[in-house]
């Protein structure tokens, strides 16, 4: 760090055990250190530090050769653990260049930051290692909270489930129950898939709900992944299922929830109706046609669009307008149509996701936190009836129906009249003829101008899921961290198995993967060690420990091989060496 922070380079004398000696690169500068080993303990004596330099100018801003990857991974430790994120090789080139005057290739920059990375998050491999204790003491500090993790048949992680208590207590308040699932890849060593179950709060804003892992995105995986969504909130009433138009989704939805709607995003269906046919007007018409309320509105617009391009009809209407249009869904969607709050939830992850898989568990469960505890805070002091979400919309919709006429009927009945369709609203049932009251749960122009009429408060006519109580209802819990992040109580020796994420390439069978590195549990060695209280360093050492217990063994087999390739290939001994070294062998 002296020798990069002074722009000199350093050239290594003698370096053993008990000994270091260091100097400068010109053999004649008299620049050097040298330090020894205490007989007693780990400390070290430096007993000569000359640091001026007699050397000539070309002694200095030379390449640095002592800027290596683990050097520069150290400088950058600190950073990494602040910003609590994976730092980009680029980012790295330039504060490197900046900082410290070191212009490092693209390949250098990387194994740098992987360096980083494996001293603050650990390796990738014991992260899985890590795992089971981990949701174990998560569920011990936040009851109710749940987790699920499936492995195969030769302990290897496959999938992972989690439900934080206190979003399961937030959606079964009054959080409206469409919910938006979405599957993204992780970025790490184990490519994966993570699963992401979103819901919308009362002021509009992401209640994640669940998140899951798996090896890859299709039918087995989502099956797993809903029925423990299954499990832990059940089949709410008047509940929706939102997605892309995934066909393992489409399959794991009619197995698991065969009663729930299931509801296509627009946008993904408008992104791929402009790409299949590759005209506006057909755009045009189908965003029409899903923003639709009233079922003759619909009509209208989809017999304007058969007459423009017949095929998009057919396409359209071959799906399911019970899939992707408002007017015919068999539930309130209330405004949610897309499943961008899903594809939000992943923009928030994408520094993390090529993080070793604890740790990014850990910086979900660090975030929601923070989430719960900021939007609670702020619906404390919130002192209007309606969330802030709902009463700018509520002040734009009742700014705009102060143009409108209304012909009262009765005392609940009102005939409100816009300039183009007009409107039949009922106070009491919370009605309207443009269906946006009924299907929002909000007054639409029409309500809003009879309920100014009646002279009545307008939050009396807006659902309960998008009032202040609700909204501080939703968040009233907590979300706890695992203590100092580290310590891990291990409950069952047999959760410390062999968890490596089963990778599956393009075009690869399902399969599951030998990966290298793993080691089961039922070797007698690790059982010594493990105790109630482990920590990470103490979980390195056992691995590094049964590690090289593996590597004696064969080293030790190659050799009983050895032999056994010699007595076959010379034909020296006697028949009985010969059946014991192959027996040994065997």
């Amino acid at each position: 760090m002296y020798a990069l922070k002074e722009q000199f380079e350093v050239r290594i004398r003698r370096s053993s055990k008990t000994r270091y000696e260091a100097g400068c690169k010109d053999g004649e500068c008299e620049f050097q250190l040298r330090a020894f080993k205490m007989q007693k303990g780990e400390y070290w004596v430096v007993r000569m530090f000359l640091k001026d330099h007699t050397c000539n100018i070309d002694g200095f801003h030379a390449r640095l050769r002592q800027a290596n990857s683990w050097t520069v991974g150290e400088l950058l430790a600190p950073k990494l653990q602040v910003h609590g994120h994976s730092l980009k090789p680029k980012d790295i080139m330039v504060e490197m260049q900046v900082d410290h005057g070191l212009h490092l290739l693209y390949t250098k920059a990387w194994r740098e930051k992987d360096h980083a990375e494996a001293s603050i998050f650990g390796p990738l491999e014991e992260s899985f290692k890590l795992l089971p204790a981990y949701c174990h003491r998560l569920k011990e500090v936040n009851p109710g909270t749940i987790t699920t993790m499936k492995t195969n048949v030769a302990n290897q992680f496959e999938y992972l489930f989690i439900a934080h208590a206190a979003s399961l207590h937030g959606f079964h308040t009054m959080i409206r129950p469409v919910i938006a699932i979405d599957g993204t890849h992780l970025k790490g060593k184990f490519s994966g898939i993570m699963f992401v179950a979103i819901c919308l709060d009362a002021n509009n804003q992401v209640f994640p709900l669940a998140y899951g892992f798996g090896d890859v995105e299709d039918e087995m995986s989502w099956t797993w992944f809903l029925n423990e969504l299954k499990n832990a909130i059940g089949s709410p009433k008047d509940c929706m299922i939102i997605s892309d138009r995934h066909l393992g989704i489409k399959a794991a939805m009619e197995k698991v929830y065969p009663n729930v709607p299931h509801g296509y995003c627009v946008f993904h269906m408008a992104q791929n109706i402009k790409n299949d046919y590759k005209r506006k007007d057909v755009s045009l018409l189908f965003k029409q046609a899903w923003k639709a309320y009233r079922k003759a509105d619909f009509k209208e617009v989809m017999l304007e669009m058969m007459k423009v391009n017949r095929v998009a009809f057919e396409d359209l209407m071959n799906v399911g307008p019970e899939r992707w249009s408002r007017a015919y869904s068999p539930v309130r969607r209330y405004r949610l149509m897309t499943s961008s709050i899903a594809e939000s939830m992943n923009s928030c992850l994408v520094h993390v996701r090529q993080m070793p898989i604890t740790t990014m568990v850990e910086f979900i469960r660090e975030m929601l936190q923070k989430w719960f505890y900021k939007r609670r805070t702020k619906a404390e002091k919130t002192r209007t009836q309606l969330t802030p979400w709902a009463t700018e919309l509520i002040k734009e919709r009742n700014k705009d129906s102060e143009k409108y006429t209304v012909r009262p009927i009765d005392s609940v009945n009102f005939n409100v009249k816009d300039g183009n369709k007009d409107g039949l609203v009922n106070l009491s049932e919370k009605t309207c003829s443009c269906t946006k009251f009924q299907v929002d749960k909000l007054p639409c122009r029409h309500a809003l101008a009879a309920i100014r009429y009646a002279k009545k408060p307008f939050p009396d006519f807006c659902g309960d899921c998008y009032k202040t109580t609700s909204w501080l209802e939703a968040y009233s819990g907590n979300i706890f961290p695992v203590v100092n992040g580290i310590f891990l109580k291990i409950c069952d020796q047999r959760l410390f198995i062999r968890l490596l994420f089963v990778h599956k390439q393009e075009g690869q069978k399902r399969k599951d993967l030998n990966l290298p590195g793993s080691m089961k549990m039922e070797r007698p060695e690790i059982a010594r060690f493990v105790k109630n209280l482990v920590t990470t360093d103490r979980i390195v050492r056992i691995l590094n420990h049964v590690r090289l217990l593996n590597h004696v063994h064969l080293q030790h087999l190659q050799h009983l091989q050895h032999r056994s390739d010699h007595v076959d290939r010379t034909g020296v001994g006697n028949v009985e060496k010969k059946a014991t070294i192959h027996r040994n062998v065997h």
